[in-house]
């Protein structure tokens, strides 16, 4: 009794609960629907009707405001036109997309905020001007330059032993004239020693010291010139090495005929000793060198008294002295204790024992030897030991030309005149090689010595062996040749920070076989991500286009970034090309995932399927015209088309679905389902499309339900005999035991049915 009390008296608190919510509760908000914009795209300094369908069912509505977002902020009342249509006529004054959200307000204080909609604002600034305008003439004087610089360079930290590997300069024409540049390549050893070993293309070079020389390109001013070497380690130990691009460049121009006094050009000029009236004279305006580091140290040993002195020697004191080689020359090395810091602190390299002292050093002072120099690094406190880094001399040089028809008896000389300048640039990054990935995270050894090589065995007379060709490289007439070409179809795209942003490829099989199982590969920065792309088969002459994916940190700085892209089949490069990403900020993140895809996809041959999927706009602004394309089905698919997703609101879940007609023949193609809305939010999946043979008249019964099949009758009958026979304990355990083993492998084969059904496996 005293129970049934008290679920009564519960009874009739929550009703007098629900009664007082009920009183206390506020009136309703307004309600914001079918916001709309037209016309879009709409072009700047042009008007877009904004409307929305804003009600109130307590009637107390107050206002409703437009509120942009960007790339403006503004505010706008908007105006009831009729009925329960709200509409504000907006003109944009920038291009840009637009975003924007409607606010409505009731008499109660309550407010609704619409999602966030968008709209494309284009076209191009016009201004009319009707003041009078007085117009000045300014002539500027623009002196000729030249210069260039690398301004990307790309070595992988770590090159696995064996690994072909690429190397990526990007060469750009800074100054303001036409400019021939030549670009090399050098990789060198810990000792300094340059390696070879690169594996030359058609438009490449590689000398006998060891430099990949790439053929002299003509640049315009701010062009751009991408240069990639392709080198092999498999010869060479474990250990630290340098890579070091230098860009030389070279440009004149002419500037007309000119006569000078001859006596006075010869004293100014380098010129010839006239032959048949004819000279030929060189004036330089200017030459300024800068030094650079090679990467090259070395430790020189002083360990013998030396009886040179120098001036501030400390009284009584001693140097000491010893030699060593550098770049090619001997020199004779000293240190010294010096009077202004009674330690050993000058170090001396002269090529003779009359010592100067511009030939002399302290610490992290420079000694000049002209093309090369060398800065101290350390002084060892006893005298014996001192450390060198190599410096190489990068110089740019202006100046004029002069060929002259010379008239000595009257002292005149009739030249051509063309100005001049050059000059070269010189990058250097360091690299490792390992024995593999798992080695990366480990401290590298200091390198130890290498043993002197074994000299390599001279070939017996037999038949010397054909060179295997190089990829990209045909070495005689008739020989095969697998050569790729990849380009991006835009050089300078845009995207967003932490937003995937796509590069569409085109690439072309110009070599004489087949080419398969290509990957294109995007080289990033550090906490970026990327997605490749795949080519199964490029039949010769064949073309085709393909998307990869770059994805910067949210944090990335804004800018402009240059992506390189490889094409690779296993451990070989193909071909390299890159394109400009500009990088903006994340103003209103747009974010685009596919929720349920399969991941293979089984149809019989000449025959057609539709394959559902499920979107979701998982970012924080509608997305629009959502469409999708499947990459690498070339060999599978005569059809695809993806039935478009109109408008997708903001955590708005949508299903769709694409239409396939397979080929006539069985194949199999790894695939990439690309969908993206006109906001450019992506998301992608891999797809496995399996073409299976067709079913013969008598269909072949798959494996694994086969088996199904058997166990389960198997199954049956051992239960019938456990049940009608009695059999001793022993025998009965054994029957109890291999129906638990039938079990479990019956269960086991229905999950996987069941992960074939959902489209995770493939029936075998």
């Amino acid at each position: 009794m005293r129970a049934k009390n008290t679920v009564y008296l519960l009874i009739i608190f929550i009703l007098l609960l629900s009664c007082t919510h009920k009183t206390l509760a506020s009136p309703d908000p307004p309600n914001i629907t079918n916001v709309t914009d037209f016309p879009d795209p709409v072009e700047i300094n042009h008007t877009i009707t904004i409307q929305a369908n804003v009600t109130d069912i307590d009637g107390d509505l107050a206002n409703v405001t437009l509120s942009i977002l960007s790339p403006v902020a503004e505010n706008y009342t908007m105006y009831n036109i009729s009925d329960d249509i709200y509409e504000y006529n907006y003109t944009p004054q920038q291009i840009a997309f637009y975003y924007y959200e409607i606010r409505a307000n009731d008499s109660q204080g309550n407010e609704t905020v619409s999602g966030i909609y968008t709209f494309n604002a284009t076209g191009n600034l016009t201004y009319n001007i009707t003041q009078n305008i007085t117009t000045i003439n300014i002539s500027v004087e623009v002196s000729a330059s030249c210069g260039a610089s690398i301004s990307f360079y790309y070595i992988p930290e770590f090159v696995i032993r064996g690994q072909e590997a690429a190397f990526i300069l990007l060469v750009e024409n800074c100054g303001n004239l036409v400019e021939n540049e030549t670009t090399t390549l050098i990789i060198k050893d810990p000792n300094g020693t340059a390696l070879g070993d690169f594996v030359p293309l058609l438009w490449q070079t590689q000398t006998a010291n060891g430099t990949l020389v790439f053929d002299t390109t003509t640049l315009n001013p701010s062009q751009y010139d991408f240069k990639f070497g392709v080198w092999d380690s498999d010869n060479f130990s474990l250990g630290n090495y340098t890579a070091t691009g230098i860009v030389s460049y070279e440009a004149r121009t002419a500037e007309g005929n000119e006569t000078h006094k001859w006596s006075d050009l010869n004293a100014t000029a380098n010129c010839t000793t006239p032959v048949n009236n004819e000279t030929y004279c060189i004036e330089y305006y200017s030459s300024t060198c800068t030094y650079t580091e090679t990467g090259v140290t070395t430790n020189i040993t002083t360990s013998t008294q030396s009886n040179v002195t120098i001036d501030g020697m400390a009284n009584g004191s001693t140097g000491y002295e010893g030699n060593t080689t550098l770049d090619g020359t001997f020199y004779y090395a000293y240190v010294f204790n010096m009077s202004d810091t009674q330690t050993y602190s000058y170090a001396c390299l002269s090529t003779d024992t009359n010592l100067t002292s511009d030939e002399c050093a302290h610490e992290n002072e420079t000694i000049d030897k002209g093309t090369t120099a060398y800065r101290v690094d350390y002084i060892q406190t006893n005298g014996q030991l001192f450390t060198v880094a190599s410096l190489t001399s990068m110089c740019s040089t202006k100046g004029k030309i002069y060929n002259c028809t010379v008239d000595e008896a009257n002292d005149l000389a009739f030249c051509n005149v063309s100005f001049f300048c050059s000059g070269s640039q010189m990058v250097i990054e360091n690299f490792t090689i390992i024995e593999g990935l798992q080695n990366v995270t480990e401290p590298e050894p200091e390198p130890e010595p290498e043993p002197e090589p074994t000299p390599t065995p001279t070939p017996e007379p037999s038949p010397t062996p054909e060179p295997t060709p190089e990829p990209g490289v045909s070495e005689e007439p008739g020989q095969t040749q697998l050569a790729i070409e990849i380009e991006p179809l835009e050089k300078e795209i845009t995207g967003v920070q932490g937003e995937w942003i796509p590069a569409i490829f085109n690439i072309t099989n110009i070599g004489t076989v087949d080419a398969t199982n290509i990957t294109l590969n995007s080289i990033v920065m550090e906490f970026w991500d990327s997605k490749d792309a795949f080519i199964s088969n490029l039949t010769v002459g064949q073309s085709v286009n393909r998307t990869v994916f770059v994805r910067p940190p949210y944090d990335a700085p804004l800018g402009k970034y240059v992506i390189p892209v490889k094409a690779i089949r296993g451990n070989d490069t193909l071909d390299i090309d890159y394109f400009w990403l500009n990088l903006l900020e994340a103003v209103n993140k747009t974010r685009l995932q596919l929720l349920e895809v399969p991941k293979i996809v089984s149809l019989y041959p000449s025959s057609n399927l539709t394959v559902p999927v499920l979107v979701k706009n998982t970012g924080k602004v509608p997305l629009h015209n959502i469409t999708g394309r499947l990459e690498n089905i070339e060999q599978c698919l005569d059809y695809f088309e993806f039935k478009e997703v109109g408008v997708l609101e903001v955590n708005e879940t949508n299903s769709t679905e694409f239409f396939l007609t397979s080929k006539g023949t069985p194949t199999r193609c790894n695939a990439t389902l690309i969908v993206g809305s006109k906001e450019q939010a992506y998301a992608f999946a891999d797809i496995v499309i399996v073409v299976t043979p067709p079913p013969s008249f008598l269909p072949e019964i798959p494996r694994i339900p086969s088996l199904l099949f058997i166990l389960l009758c198997l199954l049956t009958v051992l239960l019938r005999i456990k049940k009608k026979r009695e059999m001793e304990e022993i025998e009965a355990g054994r029957i109890e035991l291999l129906i638990n083993i039938i079990t479990l492998i019956i269960t086991a084969l229905l999950l996987y049915i069941a992960g074939w059904y959902f489209g995770f496996l493939e029936m075998i």
